[in-house]
């Protein structure tokens, strides 16, 4: 336990890259949104411009980025890949949550006023929002997280097995996937799994979505354990 808040401190020695610099993005994303929209929108006429994508990316990139920052460093102080795992996923928990806390709050608040400059809305989306206060804190924390083990577990896959393997296997993937969208549009797939998707609803996709979440987790942690500096 020791060892693992001991990656904890060392993660959060960077607390610039984990909170601030995320809300610095988002923040001038807003203002650029927020000046682009006075200047051309109708106020008769709602805007949803989706800015809020970027923590979300942002998130990604982190989870590409940490291990190749961190890893080495950590091995080379004698702490075990066990323990970085531990203290590298909690820090990464504790910065979802509060980035998940702040964009609810600003959904509130955006809620409250009607929107920026009367129709204008950045942070909130009805479809989560409507849910109540737990089921869209939820949505965000499992949305980030998610996000950022995908590009955890890239990271990981590529110090394991190389640039090329790592080429290999994702090209294969996109060959795959491609096949799948050609078919899908050909026997009309699409609009079925669109209706099931919004059977579902946004909380129980992403519930379901945290279940992935913890399988990106687990193979992450199966590969660090095997990685070399």
């Amino acid at each position: 336990m020791n060892r693992t808040l001991s990656v904890m401190r060392m993660q959060a020695k960077d607390l610039f890259s984990w909170l601030y610099l995320p809300w610095i993005i988002v923040g001038g994303n807003f203002l650029i949104n927020l000046v682009t929209t006075s200047a051309i929108h109708d106020e008769d006429t709602t805007v949803s411009t989706g800015g809020m994508a970027s923590i979300f990316i942002y998130f990604m990139i982190i989870g590409l980025i940490i291990l190749h920052q961190t890893f080495p460093f950590a091995l080379g102080l004698s702490v075990r890949r066990t323990d970085y795992f531990r203290g590298t996923i909690a820090i990464a928990g504790i910065a979802a949550a509060i980035s998940a806390l702040i964009i609810v709050i600003m959904s509130a608040i955006e809620g409250q006023l009607g929107g920026w400059l009367g129709s204008f809305y950045f942070f909130r989306l009805y479809f989560i929002s409507d849910h109540g206060f737990l089921s869209e804190l939820w949505f965000y924390f499992s949305l980030i997280l998610h996000l950022f083990f995908s590009g955890f577990l890239v990271s990981c896959l590529f110090r394991r097995l190389g640039g090329i393997k790592l080429t290999v296997i994702l090209g294969a993937l996109f060959i795959l996937f491609t096949v799948f969208s050609l078919m899908a549009s050909y026997y009309g797939w699409w609009l079925e799994i669109g209706k099931a998707l919004a059977s579902l609803g946004a909380i129980k996709i992403i519930s379901l979505a945290f279940l992935v979440t913890l399988a990106y987790a687990g193979f992450s942690y199966a590969l660090l354990r095997k990685t070399t500096v």
